[in-house]
């Protein structure tokens, strides 16, 4: 349906490779989805923003690090309104290494509003989500 290789490796992580493939939008369901990755989101607006755009969902899987706690989910919603794209985010679980930015998964409606965080509640994203296009 798609492939696609994170863009941009999180500076430590110099033994990786970045993505050269823009960001793919496929359909599945009826609903257009687009992907990006972690560190990637610190440039999809200069890299991305026609396929954010033209997708219903963003998935978005990360393995966030960041001292904020909020940096992330403010970001993601703040994507979510200038592109009218929900997003759904699978963030690394807290575990036996605890790093801050650990956890909270999200999904976002494409207004912004947070509708599901990990541990508060257990939605279906496909209960969730209608094709806005």
């Amino acid at each position: 349906m798609a492939h696609y290789r994170k863009r941009h490796p999180w500076y430590p992580e110099e033994w990786a490779t970045a993505g050269e493939n823009a960001h793919p939008v496929f359909e599945l369901d009826g609903v257009s989805i687009a992907i990006a990755i972690c560190f990637d989101l610190h440039f999809l607006e200069a890299e991305a923003a026609a396929s954010l755009e033209a997708a219903d969902l963003l998935l978005f899987p990360s393995a966030w690090v960041h001292e904020e706690p909020e940096f992330r989910p403010a970001a993601l919603r703040d994507l979510a309104r200038r592109h009218r794209i929900a997003v759904a985010n699978a963030n690394w679980a807290a575990g036996d290494v605890v790093v801050a930015g650990q956890g909270s998964s999200l999904i976002i409606d494409r207004t912004g509003e947070t509708l599901a965080v990990a541990g508060e509640r257990e939605d279906r994203i496909d209960a969730l989500l209608t094709p806005h296009r």
